[in-house]
């Protein structure tokens, strides 16, 4: 129990945190370092790629949810969907209370998966954005070396 303690602070402390990180930093450095002059283009397109590709999908999501959020449109999906439930099904037909419930648990459920969704997208984005910056931090110090 004690250990299990001791591996939850060293996960949560800041000092913990920073020299996992610099190991991290510091064998992807390494890594790049020793990469030939193609692989490390190939290497430094495929990450620049990556976070372009998904910071225009992050905002295009984003945007698409505020635009159906100012038009209205949950409104009106909100309204069908309960209209379709609670008038046109016998298994609803005396329980109304119930298909009004269901309708509001659905919502709520993809409201959920909405957020989880966006805050992976968002982690994603820094964590390729700190690997952009990395790999940029790298160039500038072979171009300073003359690396081939």
């Amino acid at each position: 129990m004690n250990n299990f303690l001791n591996n939850v602070f060293k996960y949560i402390s800041y000092d913990e945190r920073r020299k996992k990180n610099l190991e991290d930093v510091t064998k992807k450095s390494k890594q790049y370092m020793e990469m030939t002059k193609y692989e490390f283009i190939m290497e430094y397109t495929n990450i620049v790629a990556k976070f372009e590709h998904k910071r225009t999908m992050f905002s295009l999501v984003i945007v698409t949810i505020f635009l159906t959020m100012v038009t209205g449109c949950w409104k009106y999906f909100f309204d069908i969907f309960n209209a379709l439930i609670v008038t046109n099904s016998a298994l609803f037909s005396g329980y109304r209370e119930q298909a009004i419930i269901f309708v509001i648990s659905v919502f709520i459920l993809i409201l959920i998966v909405l957020i989880f969704s966006l805050m992976k997208m968002a982690f994603n984005l820094n964590r390729l954005n700190k690997e952009k910056i990395l790999i940029e931090q790298v160039e500038k110090i072979r171009i300073k070396g003359n690396i081939k």
